[in-house]
């Protein structure tokens, strides 16, 4: 029995890695190394150790990458679950895009932290679930993030086709252990303010859009606004749903609707809590 349980984890570590280069390859450009592979047969769970993952200038490391779903019959995978431990991220354009001016403001040069993905794709009904997107940064906060959408093809995927993607709706959550502090740190800055200026600053803007959903009769966009206002003043937890009637085409939301109008679209709503430390 032990020889032949020795034997089967050889042939299924061998033809795991075989499918990882398979994968890889698929990639143009795309390069995966890593110093240790184990795979646990009982729990169908693939651990990567001391990842290093680089494609042209893209370079992402990770201490773990921990694999217990990944579908490989198809170019973009139709499901996948995979946890990565120790990620450093460098915060550039290459790695983030748009949003890599919006960290270097806050004076971060990388993201560090734990990231985590948990998706299924449905072909038959072209609808993409996010079960689960989490990133736990210590200087940042935890985010977690569920959705759904729909009109979206993997299997013939290209950037121009997301203008037909639908919002079948999704919970973010967001647990602050340091965001909000780098804020009001450059509010604070920029303006020649007090840390307190500057919260009662980007208090007063909250509440000028309050007044603007009030005007606008839009009760919903009040509570949502009441709800950022809450968090900017006492920053724990935020919890962001979208709950619409109907799925919502991501181009409506480049056809003049203004935020309020897109609230209600939505079904959006804003609550706060503690934060929970199990989160």
């Amino acid at each position: 029995m032990v020889l032949f349980y020795a034997g089967m984890q050889w042939y299924v570590h061998d033809t795991v890695e075989k499918g990882l280069q398979e994968a890889v390859e698929k990639v143009p450009g795309l390069e995966l190394n890593y110093s240790r592979l184990d795979v646990e047969v009982t729990k169908a769970r693939v651990t990567l150790t001391e990842v290093d993952l680089k494609r042209g200038a893209e370079r992402i490391f990770a201490d773990k990458v921990i694999f217990s779903d990944f579908d490989q019959r198809h170019g973009i995978p139709h499901s996948m679950s995979v946890l990565a431990k120790g990620v450093v991220l460098p915060v550039d354009s290459t790695h983030l895009g748009p949003l890599a001016s919006l960290f270097q403001e806050l004076g971060m040069v990388e993201l560090q932290g734990d990231c985590g993905l948990d998706y299924v794709f449905d072909p038959g009904n072209n609808a993409l679930n996010i079960r689960s997107f989490t990133f736990d940064s210590p200087d940042l906060g935890r985010l977690h993030f569920s959705g759904g959408f729909g009109n979206l093809n993997l299997d013939d995927f290209r950037p121009e086709s997301l203008v037909g993607l639908q919002i079948k709706g999704f919970d973010l959550t967001f647990a602050d252990s340091g965001l909000m502090d780098r804020i009001l740190e450059v509010y604070a800055l920029h303006r020649d303010l007090s840390r307190q200026q500057a919260r009662d600053f980007l208090s007063d803007e909250v509440r000028a859009l309050v007044n603007g959903a009030d005007a606008a009769d839009n009760e919903q966009a009040v509570k949502a606004f009441q709800g950022l206002g809450t968090f900017v003043n006492a920053p724990e937890a935020i919890v962001v749903r979208a709950t619409p009637e109907e799925p919502v085409p991501w181009l409506y939301f480049f056809m003049g609707r203004d935020v309020f109008e897109s609230i209600r679209l939505l079904d959006l709503t804003v609550e706060t809590h503690p934060v929970d430390g199990n989160q």
